[in-house]
């Protein structure tokens, strides 16, 4: 459901089979401009480097390939710098991300491929940016600090919004969030300040034990088979989120920031 989301919000072509995708995306109320895909950066669940450049060159080509005509090289130059610093790769920068066939090399580790995949985005410097699974892949110290990063780039200068998705975030990188969205089988179940998770189910009926996190028992509430039902049926969020429920759709936000979209 998450990658799901993240396809249609951006009207990405998507085989889904028998499903039905309807309705509409609006930004502030009103439908999306014809520019609005010039402000997106998209980091797919699956990383897809080219094979044979070093991940200088790689985010060098995005960087070339994306920004606006006539950008200086040295303004180019300074973009790959600053991304390879933000993301922690300067000390692969060089270094062959993914061999060609050809080559005896291995290539770069699965988690600064990773980076790498989210650098190629980053560089552009994106006022929106969507990322599907962002920390898979990655160890925990990895992961968090990738999230710090992504927190870091939404809060910088100008209006940026990121949107991830994660399954299952540490306690960490749940609180480095702004917002939560949580879906339970396409439904929306929670969405707030990681802040009011607790509060929210404990409103409920559903308070968590002293040594769970707020994820965890988030999770495990609504995949409980009486509140599942409630979420299926409607019925779980009080009335004013109901409008924001029906098909999933993200509410608006005028203020930056991290939001996850959780599963």
């Amino acid at each position: 459901g998450k990658t799901t989301l993240l396809n249609a919000l951006m009207k990405r072509t998507v085989d889904l089979g028998r499903a039905d995708v309807h309705g509409s995306v609006k930004l502030n109320g009103t439908p999306l401009p014809d520019w609005f895909p010039s402000i997106i950066g998209y980091v797919p669940q699956f990383d897809q480097l080219m094979p044979g450049l070093t991940c200088r060159e790689l985010i060098t080509f995005s960087a070339n390939l994306r920004l606006p005509a006539g950008t200086s090289q040295a303004t180019i130059e300074s973009h790959v710098e600053e991304t390879l610093a933000q993301l922690g790769i300067q000390g692969v920068a060089d270094s062959i991300a993914v061999p060609a066939p050809s080559m005896g090399s291995r290539g770069i580790s699965g988690g600064e491929q990773r980076r790498v995949a989210v650098a190629l985005e980053l560089v552009v410097k994106p006022q929106l940016l969507f990322l599907d699974e962002a920390t898979s892949g990655l160890d925990s110290f990895r992961a968090e600090s990738l999230v710090r990063s992504l927190r870091a780039y939404a809060h910088g200068p100008g209006e940026r919004l990121v949107v991830l998705t994660v399954h299952q975030p540490s306690p960490t990188i749940f609180a480095a969030l702004d917002g939560v969205i949580c879906l339970l089988a396409g439904r929306l179940a929670f969405h707030g300040a990681p802040t009011d998770v607790l509060p929210f189910f404990s409103a409920r009926g559903h308070s968590a034990p002293m040594d769970v996190s707020a994820p965890e028992h988030m999770l495990a509430v609504i995949n409980a088979p009486e509140v599942a039902a409630l979420v299926a049926a409607g019925d779980w969020l009080p009335v004013p989120d109901k409008a924001v429920a029906e098909g999933a759709v993200v509410p608006d936000k005028e203020t930056a920031g991290a939001e996850s979209v959780m599963q």
